[in-house]
């Protein structure tokens, strides 16, 4: 592929919105009504700023006849640029950065190859599994290698165990905290 910048209309929104080659976003010149007495102005296109979702991808909200959706950034890429012949329901980031959505950083793939692609169990193994301490009277009396392992030997569930280290609350007379 190329290093310029192409824009295509996205798909269900093509007199408002445009995508990129690099993964942004543009709303287009239009026509709006404003005010009670609904006059008619023309509102300027522009870049969208997308924002961080929770699971880690690039989002932006997108209007259409004054209904809102919220879309994936590398998904309107991967359907407006690259080719599904095989109906692949995934959209894969090949650097496994999640909020690189140049077209160049994303395939189609099944959900199996996306689960075991690249460094992913990896990672989440890392960021889910975290120590978890328990701790009495300021000294600590227990490590566990997980939630998982902090449920099975305490009998707490892990959930509570969970809640407990963000919120820095008491619990079963012990303290939680990460490791």
């Amino acid at each position: 592929m190329t290093n310029k910048e192409i824009w295509k209309p996205i798909k269900g929104y093509e007199n408002s919105y445009q995508v990129s080659s690099w993964g942004r976003i543009r709303s287009l010149d239009r026509f709006v009504f404003k005010g009670s007495d609904k006059v008619k102005s023309i509102q300027k296109g522009q870049i969208i700023k997308p924002w961080l979702n929770s699971d880690g991808y690039l989002r932006v909200c997108l209007c259409k006849k004054g209904f809102k959706k919220y879309k994936k950034v590398h998904r309107l890429v991967a359907e407006t640029f690259i080719p599904n012949p095989k109906n692949k329901l995934t959209v894969n980031h090949i650097n496994e950065v999640t909020t690189d959505n140049n077209v160049n950083n994303l395939e189609w793939m099944t959900n199996e190859e996306n689960i075991n692609y690249g460094h992913r169990i990896e990672n989440i193994k890392n960021t889910m599994s975290w120590k978890i301490k328990q701790i009495k009277n300021k000294t600590v009396v227990n490590i566990f290698n997980s939630l998982h392992e902090a449920e099975e030997t305490t009998k707490i569930p892990r959930q509570s165990i969970s809640y407990a280290v963000k919120h820095g609350t008491h619990l079963k007379n012990y303290m939680w905290e990460r490791g």
